[in-house]
């Protein structure tokens, strides 16, 4: 099974992609980060920013994978 995370802060939004075959079993398939400044103090200053930065993240971390 392939699972995904995605972590948002305040200054890097990060990405990785998993194989999960049990707990004792899980290989790390990639995983990537980029900086980001449309979150200061915990609110979104650029909506759409963010949003175009999330989106470019997923597709290279899908690539990778």
């Amino acid at each position: 099974m392939i699972k995904a995370g995605l972590d948002i802060g305040n200054s890097k939004i990060s990405c990785v992609v998993a194989e999960y075959i049990n707990s004792d079993n899980i290989k790390i398939l990639s995983i990537a980060s980029v900086p980001t400044s449309s979150i200061k103090k915990n609110i979104i200053i650029n909506f759409y920013n963010l949003y175009n930065q999330i989106k470019l993240l997923i597709d290279n971390t899908e690539k990778k994978s």
